[in-house]
């Protein structure tokens, strides 16, 4: 099912299917110990509230510099994040040597996908996203877009979009994915994204992944499930899953291999969360 549910858009025109191997990052390890390859996947649908993303944007701030500090060089990280229907690689598989100058500052601007409305702090038209002007960039036109009609949290989108740059790339070592949210799948209309169509918009800053509309919650959450375990069956990779929030019977299914859900009360849990991940390892 890996590949087949999604289609992929490059913004350089070339089909991510077909992205060549980086032989470069594909090098074998020369440290002494194992290498770790790890891919976030970071939801960025608009109900997290601005205090609990500061507390994952802080959290990731915490496990990259707990990737860097294990002094591997030949340790990748690589961020993809979703909303709605569609998924953008942010960071590709980048060594963590010299991460902290050059995938630590993208990640200190991340936040919630960019709604229609400006100003700060998340100001009232940009959390109704009652409107779909994006002439002035949005709230936080360094992130994708949400339109009006894209509501709905689809982890495929996600998963199949970070199982793709395993597959193409898996290295030697340890892997896992890592996926962080504030809640759980939610469908999507059979309208979603017909707004963003009849504008024209295309994204071009990053490989996006977009996936199927309508989908319903039961869809996502099987096939959320049956991706995470298909990339742990080819490629080694397990899941781990870090979000806000009580029990969820879906959440602990999408856990793979050696990963687990772990779910945290509040956001302030959330950076010892993630580097205990790193630090299994």
């Amino acid at each position: 099912m890996l590949l087949a549910l999604m289609a992929c858009q490059d913004p350089a025109g070339v089909d991510a299917h077909t992205a060549p191997r980086d032989s470069a990052l594909d090098s074998a390890d020369t440290s002494g110990r194992e290498r770790l390859n790890l891919v976030v996947v970071l939801d960025i649908s608009t109900s997290w509230s601005q205090p609990d993303f500061g507390g994952a944007r802080d959290g990731l701030s915490g496990f990259l510099a707990a990737m860097v500090d294990r002094g591997v060089p030949e340790d990748r990280v690589a961020l993809v994040v979703f909303t709605g229907r569609y998924a953008d690689l942010i960071t590709p598989w980048t060594g963590t040597a010299g991460a902290d100058s050059t995938v630590a500052p993208v990640w200190s601007g991340l936040n919630v996908a960019s709604r229609s409305g400006e100003g700060q702090p998340f100001p009232e038209e940009c959390q109704s996203n009652t409107h779909d002007d994006f002439g002035n960039g949005g709230c936080y036109p360094q992130m994708p877009r949400s339109y009006a009609d894209e509501a709905g949290t689809d982890f495929t989108v996600g998963i199949q979009l970070a199982g793709e740059r395993i597959a193409g790339s898996p290295g030697t070592g340890d892997g896992a994915l890592v996926i962080v949210t504030d809640g759980v799948a939610n469908g999507l209309a059979a309208a979603n994204g017909t707004t963003r169509s009849a504008a024209g918009y295309v994204e071009s800053r990053w490989p996006e992944y977009v996936g199927p509309a309508p989908h319903t919650t039961a869809d996502i959450e099987a096939e959320s499930v049956s991706l995470a375990a298909e990339i742990e069956a080819t490629s080694g990779y397990s899941t781990y899953v870090v979000s806000i929030g009580g029990p969820s019977t879906f959440l602990d299914d999408m856990a793979a291999g050696l990963g687990t859900h772990e779910a945290v009360g509040d956001a302030s849990g959330l950076g010892a969360a993630l580097t205990g991940i790193v630090e299994r390892y």
